[in-house]
């Protein structure tokens, strides 16, 4: 693996902790770690070996898979595009924002009823 993709993984971990707003504590217990390793995980100095990120993932509810999702050359047209998104957004007088923003709330509010 790459030194950015150590960083990806971690970063998915540790958002995914926090999605749960776990604290690194009652991570490190489930686990059965050291919080330390918790620490070195979420920086990426700490790389966790298959059989860890199996626990990591059955943890946090997701499949392996997750931590590895989206990485690669699809994220830097996703920034990009987040990019030219938000540089249209700016452009757009206050109310036609704020009704972009509704719909934009709703949606992402209707996709997370069909995921759950």
């Amino acid at each position: 693996m790459s030194q950015e993709e150590d960083k990806y993984i971690a970063q998915r971990i540790k958002g995914r902790r926090m999605v749960h707003n776990m604290t690194e504590e009652v991570f490190a217990d489930r686990l059965g770690r050291a919080v330390d390793e918790v620490q070195q995980i979420e920086s990426a100095e700490m790389i966790p070996d298959v059989p860890l990120l199996q626990d990591i993932a059955e943890v946090l509810g997701v499949e392996v898979d997750f931590f590895t999702d989206g990485f690669g050359p699809a994220d830097a047209r996703n920034e990009e595009s987040e990019a030219e998104l938000r540089d249209a957004y700016e452009t757009l007088p206050e109310e036609e924002r704020n009704e972009v923003f509704d719909v934009a709330n709703k949606k992402a509010k209707d996709n997370k009823k069909k995921r759950h």
